[in-house]
């Protein structure tokens, strides 16, 4: 159904499911050094990713909002309200998480320098570059938002609840406006070439960027010289996951077909959708989350789909 502006007022990101959410995580005070399952490389890996995510939330805003005046159209002019605004509550709860992890004795310095050098290499491109490359990076993470959604019962038992909700919570706003910088760049004027050097671009910058910021920060937290925790912890973060099977031959994963509380996160928010296992799980009542390894190539392969055919 197509949406139309309220009489008397513009269209809000919260018209077109891109509502700005205002949280306050209750991020705890004794928390864990080592949060997330007791793991070195696992909790380090969340550490980098965490640092990386204010500057690179704020390159993406620049990045559509240089073309924001020449969109006409309301409804996409709400969707990119809506994205903006979404970017800059994740950098602000990130903003807290960072602070906590300092005083935990994470030294995340190196991470920050390192995105910040990584993103100030991606502005001396041309504006449609940059935009380019956020549309990419903007695919990139909504594909590993799913991975996170797919498996939201992973970090239970293993990483404080309000922290899995803070990933959580995350995860489904990034699928929520995944397609607004790639709507803004079509109404630019979408080039294949553009599309085709934005993930080299990104790669060359921002990848050597996150794995030089993780192996310091591995050695300095002492994990390099324990192969165990480096093990685990690299099964923890890239290996088999849980996803989703049907309760029942009646239940199928429509996310965005229902209003649901993401499980594990009942006091502060609610959203229309949620992943794929809480829809199920409101309308069978069971536990839907199996584990079942990922396909070879999965993420790669939508990567390249966005190359070529976005």
């Amino acid at each position: 159904m197509a949406v139309t502006e309220p009489r008397g007022r513009r269209l809000r990101g919260a018209d077109v499911g891109i509502p700005p959410r205002q949280l306050d995580f209750q991020l705890p005070a004794q928390l864990p050094r080592w949060m997330y399952a007791d793991n070195r490389t696992a909790t380090t890996y969340l550490a980098v990713l965490s640092a990386f995510f204010p500057p690179g939330e704020e390159f993406f805003v620049r990045s559509v909002q240089r073309f924001a005046a020449g969109v006409t159209d309301p409804v996409l002019r709400a969707r990119v309200a809506g994205f903006t605004a979404q970017e800059v509550i994740h950098g602000r709860e990130h903003d807290r998480l960072n602070e906590l992890l300092r005083e935990r004795g994470f030294h995340l310095e190196v991470a920050e320098k390192a995105i910040v050098v990584a993103l100030a290499l991606l502005e001396r491109l041309p504006a449609r570059q940059r935009l380019a490359c956020t549309a990419f990076m903007e695919h990139f993470t909504a594909v590993l938002a799913e991975e996170t959604l797919a498996a939201e019962d992973a970090g239970k038992g293993y990483i404080h609840p309000d922290l899995n909700e803070l990933w959580l919570w995350h995860a489904l706003e990034e699928l929520e406006h995944k397609s607004v910088s790639y709507e803004v760049y079509e109404k630019i004027g979408n080039r294949w070439p553009e599309r085709l050097l934005a993930e080299p671009l990104v790669l060359a910058t921002v990848g050597p960027a996150l794995v030089a910021s993780w192996v310091w920060l591995l050695a300095t937290e002492g994990a390099l010289v324990r192969p165990g925790d480096v093990a685990e912890g690299l099964k923890l973060m890239f290996g088999p996951g849980r996803s989703c099977a049907p309760c029942s031959p009646s239940c199928r994963c429509s996310a965005a077909a229902t209003s649901t509380r993401l499980v594990g996160t009942p006091r502060r928010w609610s959203s229309a959708g949620g992943s794929c296992c809480s829809v199920r799980r409101a309308r069978c009542g069971g536990s839907c989350a199996v584990p079942r390894s990922r396909p070879p190539g999965r993420l790669r392969a939508k990567v390249i789909r966005w190359i070529w055919n976005a």
